[in-house]
């Protein structure tokens, strides 16, 4: 494909419909790159910058930038992008190239990029065009994600036996599933602080105005449902899911540690799973386990016992398989500082993997419900 056929646009507007209907057209489009995660991102501080490029007035490919300024300058991120209908290296390498050159154009002191999910090609083309390994870092890099064009039975069926019987169990003593509405999106952020509390983590959203932003921009298109396990009239868990394209993303999800044996995460789950399902979504993705977890199953490896009883084989007990993501990568605009870094990186990785080994303290068992 020859390059001088395509044509660069910049898209200015809040929402773009028509990059956004392309993204949902294709294998390779995700959330992260949509107008409606760009507007709500923009309610965190961020700016977006989205190019689209098009030929013969049909939209072929783009990339969303999300930027802003830091203590370090302003820094960049394009997070599953850039997005190409087709694998065709001569494209590839433009659209990276353009990338790069809008990193140029917006000041950016640093861009960090994660290709799509299964996005091999422009996973393969940013490294040979300067892209620069990171330190491991918040990024996901690994998923647990299931096959909902399997028949009911089946799908239960991948199931382990323990999530089987506490579904049996939740289902039992009485846990519902129903949905929540915009006017709970507070109680919701609740049960979300409140896991993340047990676990020693920030919340993100980081407070109930954010979670309502995060709503109110990814459900106006119908991309997010909100549901809730009820027990004896207390809303006591619920999970927040994005739904693009043939994907429904189990994007967050909150307990408020009430009523443990009433397994209420399982059947939030349970009835995620059969709901996208029947609504023909083709994959459910769990959003997230650790690379440490999804190289061991993959590998065929044995498990320590703080993560086979962790919240990594919770979701993977519902039959999902790991999934290996592209690793972020970034670019430097100052050869200089670009430099710098590549000869650093090793010694980095190594301070950091060191100061990890040596950490004390003893590894304790999560809830698996968690």
């Amino acid at each position: 494909m020859a390059c001088g056929q395509v044509e660069v646009w910049h898209s200015p507007d809040p929402e773009d419909l028509g990059w956004d209907r392309f993204l949902e057209s294709t294998s390779l489009g995700q959330f992260q790159q949509s107008s409606a995660w760009g507007q709500y991102k923009q309610t965190e501080g961020w700016y977006v910058c989205r190019i689209v490029l098009t030929m013969e007035d049909h939209i072929i490919g783009g990339f969303q930038i999300l930027w802003k300024t830091t203590r370090m300058g302003r820094i960049g991120y394009v997070s599953k992008g850039p997005v190409l209908a087709e694998d065709d290296p001569e494209l590839a390498t433009f659209i990276v190239k353009l990338v790069q050159s809008q990193a140029s154009r917006l000041r950016l002191r640093a861009l960090i990029v994660q290709a799509p999910d299964f996005g091999d090609l422009i996973a393969r083309f940013l490294p040979q065009a300067g892209f620069l390994g990171m330190l491991p870092g918040k990024i996901i890099n690994a998923s647990c994600m299931l096959d909902l064009t399997q028949t009911s039975g089946n799908l239960e069926a991948g199931f382990s036996s323990s999530t089987r019987r506490d579904s049996r169990l939740a289902a039992k003593a009485g846990v519902i599933v129903r949905e929540g509405t915009a006017a709970e999106i507070s109680i919701f952020h609740e049960l979300m602080a409140a896991t993340c509390a047990r676990q020693g983590v920030s919340p993100n959203p980081p407070s109930a105005e954010a979670t309502a932003a995060l709503w109110n921009s990814m459900s106006q298109g119908g991309h997010a449902r909100l549901t809730f396990a009820v027990y004896r009239d207390e809303i006591i868990s619920g999970n927040l899911s994005i739904l693009y394209g043939n994907r429904a993303s189990f994007f967050k999800v909150g307990w408020n540690g009430r009523h443990p044996k009433s397994y209420p995460n399982n059947m939030l789950y349970f009835e995620a799973l059969n709901w996208a399902r029947a609504n023909q979504y083709s994959t459910a993705d769990w959003v997230g386990i650790s690379r440490e977890t999804a190289l061991a199953i993959l590998g065929g490896d044995k498990l320590s016992e703080s993560k086979t009883s962790g919240v990594d084989m919770f979701k993977l007990r519902f039959g999902g398989q790991p999934v290996l993501l592209p690793s972020a990568v970034v670019w430097i605009n100052n050869p200089i500082l670009r430099q710098c870094y590549k000869m650093a990186l090793p010694l980095l990785v190594a301070a950091k993997s060191a100061a990890k080994s040596w950490r004390p303290g003893k590894a304790g068992k999560s809830n698996p419900s968690t």
